[in-house]
């Protein structure tokens, strides 16, 4: 399926803003760092295997939350509680513009409205059976509107008279069968669907009388004319998967799993962009349909013997429109020489497909193979107490089947825009390598705490065989987190949450000035630079601070909570897009932030 984020793939390529899945809807999940279990196919590694939960069986619960960023109303329940059934269902609307306009939130002029409706029910079948059927929609809308009146705000960038949008509604769904059989047999099935449409447009306002392009000495006494379209896109995407897994547990040390999964992916788009920003004129840069199919099977053991665990099994993928198949074999080992301590290491490669969007870009993109993973990672774990534990862990990849330019130093890796026309082939190479240390106390005697530091390298190879950071080489980042509740009396808690993240800059390549000088002049609203320089700078140190208070009142039938998040307290900035400046005639990066003060009040009843 694909990722339940809101705006996914709208901002920086392959992300999204805003999880559709609060933690209310969560149940246990794992989190693999490299080298997964057989059963975890099409990833580059590191997997976030969510689980959601059913609702209630015996009672009744609901929530309703109003806050600055909008509304959240939760409801769950059983169906038939002699028979087990139960419902959960929820549904957030948020509305990024009215923080705006109360002077509560700085978005930097950009506006996020989404919204989702998530429902699961579950029902038992016979004494080992059970069905549950889930949905999830999401429905999202981006914009940023110029701002003709405070013009004195302009930094003279070709941004300030940026006009864009975009739209991304998506709907998702399935149907899990789960039945127990006698002797240790398990099955489960799962049929699932979804759909993806994303528009998006992005045009200039231009000025009526002349024509002339915005200068430091025009730009108070011209008069707006239309806004002139730049370019668009629309695309619509449809995942249909059948799966099917079965366990069997053939002694208490010794389990095995094996599966299949069929997945179909139609795609069709349609991206235009005009020569200039003045001309109006959209010309066609991809168009077209694409039905791809994606086919995995695995066969995974897991081992006990005395103090070791053993994990090894195969992954064979297979996707249609490249005729590519990858057999990927796993394995993992688990040694507990006493109590408290663990020795981990782990071995595997791993595969996955481009997006659709880009192997639809350019001609011959649709023969792109599948990306190669070989994947390393030692750890040990010490638990002085059950509630403390220290982690270190190193981890080696090399990635093969890399999308790069055939002629330039462009990387798919390095992608930011949320569309590209860029014709690429299998040729190119990444490595990463790292190492991590983690203290975590778990929640007890009222608080806890994490706090991680790592060191890394990441690292690609293009069609030059030369090797360049990526994009996103930050080279170190350190998080921390920790929290403290305080009971008040019989009924009243008071919680204090504090989170902060600290890390070296993106990596970025020089400008090259006498180039997007003359783009500019052409009207072609990107900067041009260095390529033999490629991403030789580094922006920044990245920092953030953010923090939650909640005060919690338990009434007889109803609890009643008042808190706020503060996302970015110190309101700092990182490189959005770059931009050539009219004023200073030099190229300049835009800054992004993201800084909310969240106020919200939750009833539970």
């Amino acid at each position: 399926m694909p990722a339940p984020n809101h705006f996914d793939g709208t901002g920086d390529y392959g992300t999204g803003k805003i999880s559709a899945l609060h933690t209310d809807l969560l149940a246990n999940s794992d989190f693999y760092t490299a080298a997964p279990v057989a059963e975890i196919g099409n990833s580059f590694g590191s997997v976030m295997d969510l689980n959601l939960r059913s609702g209630n069986k015996k009672n009744y619960e609901h929530s309703a939350r109003l806050s600055v960023l909008g509304l959240d109303i939760t409801s769950e329940g059983p169906i038939d509680r002699e028979r087990g059934s139960s419902y959960i269902v929820s549904y957030r609307y948020g509305l990024t513009k009215l923080a705006n306009d109360l002077g509560i939130s700085i978005l930097e002029g950009d506006q996020a409205d989404y919204q989702d409706l998530y429902f699961k029910l579950n029902y038992p079948v016979g004494k080992r059976g059970n069905i549950s059927v889930w949905g999830l929609g999401l429905w999202d809308h981006g914009y940023m509107p110029v701002d003709g009146v405070d013009q004195d705000d302009w930094e003279g960038i070709l941004y300030d008279q940026e006009d864009w949008f975009d739209r991304v509604n998506t709907l998702m769904g399935g149907v899990t069968y789960v039945q127990k059989f006698g002797e240790g047999w398990n099955l489960r099935a799962n049929l699932a669907a979804a759909h993806r449409h994303y528009m998006a447009r992005d045009g200039y306002y231009m000025f009526s009388t002349t024509g002339d392009t915005l200068n430091v000495h025009n730009r108070q006494n011209v008069a707006w004319g239309p806004m002139t379209p730049y370019a668009s896109m629309d695309n619509k995407t449809l995942w249909l998967t059948a799966a099917a897994a079965v366990q069997k547990r053939f002694t208490e040390n010794y389990l095995q799993k094996f599966g299949l999964q069929l997945r179909s992916i139609s795609y069709n788009q349609s991206l235009k962009r005009a020569d200039n920003i003045y001309s109006g004129f959209l010309k066609t840069l991809a168009e077209g349909n694409a039905l791809g199919w994606q086919l995995d099977m695995y066969d995974d053991n897991n081992f006990r013997y005395q103090y070791w665990t053993f994990n090894a099994g195969l992954h064979l993928q297979f996707w249609s429109l490249a005729s590519d198949c990858d057999l990927q074999p796993r394995l993992s080992a688990e040694w507990h020489p006493a109590d408290g301590h663990t020795f981990s290491v782990g071995l595997g490669r791993t595969s996955r497909i481009e997006n659709m969007e880009t192997l639809l870009a350019a001609t011959g993109n649709r023969d792109l193979k599948m990306v190669r993973s070989n994947q390393a990672v030692m750890s040990y774990k010490w638990h002085p107490r059950h509630e403390l534990c220290f982690t270190i862990e190193a981890w080696g990849e090399y990635l093969t089947n890399v999308p790069v330019s055939p002629t330039g130093t462009f990387c798919i890796f390095n992608r930011r825009l949320f569309y590209t026309n860029e014709a690429l082939v299998s040729e190119g190479h990444a490595r990463n390598v790292g190492v991590g240390v983690n203290v975590e106390h778990y929640m007890t005697q009222g608080y806890y705490f994490l706090v991680n530091a790592t060191l890394f390298s990441s690292e690609y190879r293009a069609i030059d065989k030369v090797w360049r950071p990526t994009l996103y080489d930050r080279g170190w980042a350190v998080n921390a987190v920790g929290g403290k509740e305080w009971v008040l009396g019989a009924k009243k808690t008071l919680s204090v949450n504090i989170a902060g993240t600290m890390m070296g800059g993106l990596r970025a390549t020089p400008f090259d000035e006498a180039a997007s000088a003359a783009n500019y002049a052409a009207g072609i609203p990107y900067c041009a630079y260095q390529e033999d320089k490629a991403m030789s700078l580094r922006t920044g140190v990245v920092s953030d601070l953010s923090f939650n208070i909640s005060y919690r009142i338990n009434a007889k039938k109803a609890s009643h909570i008042i808190g706020l998040d503060f996302m970015n307290v110190l309101a700092n900035e990182e490189p959005f897009q770059d931009f050539y400046n009219y004023v200073t005639h030099k190229p300049m990066s835009v800054m992004t932030c993201y800084s909310i003060p969240n106020f919200s009040y939750t009833l539970e009843f």
